[in-house]
């Protein structure tokens, strides 16, 4: 799954299974969003290596939010490349304190697999900590040579999720959006659906054509589009 856009703007995934890996690249600088569970570390560290051989090319690691699924690795990555780290500012302490709770379940199964989660086995959750570089409170643009890129709030699987919008064309959306079922792109975990759906309608608000999320495939607008008139309908199949 690789993206070419203009001014030299490339994305690609780089790892997908539990969780996707994204790299943005431009020029000779790199952006990595998300690093996945830690059991795949060391497979992650390679690719990233393979791309990044010299000190500073990746200027960047934002994490979408701070589930285990998606930081696992965030300290592998920051303690290597020596990139900023950058979250939303609800997530920061959870980055500081290597553990962040399981989002509630938007459905009766879910819903009791968090509450277990949460009250049985958070502890293996945890990730190893590190210290965010920057804390994302408001829409914000990155400088150059990645200044076509926003870092966008977007709340609802997590208080503090962001998403990171390139040329307003695509975007990638972490839990904001799921790619993995067939009839439904919404999330079985989310600790404010309503924000969410509010998230859903700013991310459309952009001109992106493609939605990259953190587990599943590319989504388009028209879906999106449609799949928000359905939740707005009270349609659960979405």
């Amino acid at each position: 799954m690789d993206y070419s856009l203009n001014d030299g703007y490339r994305v690609s995934r780089v790892l997908k299974g539990r969780s996707n890996v994204y790299l943005i690249e431009r020029g000779e600088a790199l952006i990595l969003v998300d690093t996945g569970k830690s059991n795949v570390g060391k497979a992650l560290i390679d690719l990233v290596a393979d791309q990044a051989d010299e000190a500073g090319k990746l200027k960047y690691l934002i994490l979408t939010h701070t589930h285990f699924d998606h930081c696992g690795n965030a300290a592998l990555i920051k303690n290597r490349f020596g990139c900023e780290v950058v979250v939303g500012d609800q997530e920061g302490l959870f980055l500081e304190q290597g553990e962040s709770p399981l989002p509630q379940g938007t459905n009766i199964m879910t819903y009791w697999l968090s509450h277990l989660g949460n009250s049985k086995f958070q502890t293996h959750f945890h990730f190893d900590a590190v210290q965010p570089d920057v804390q994302v409170t408001e829409t914000m643009q990155l400088e150059s040579p990645f200044d076509d890129i926003c870092l966008v709030p977007t709340p609802g699987h997590s208080m503090g999720s962001i998403s990171i919008v390139i040329k307003d064309e695509i975007a990638l959306v972490g839990d904001t959006l799921f790619g993995i079922f067939k009839h439904s792109i919404f999330p079985p975990y989310a600790d404010d659906v309503e924000a969410m759906i509010q998230s859903w309608e700013l991310l459309l608000d952009t001109n992106c054509h493609t939605f990259l999320p953190g587990h599943g495939s590319a989504i388009s607008r028209k879906r999106l589009v449609k799949c928000l008139k359905n939740q707005k309908a009270g349609n659960a199949a979405i």
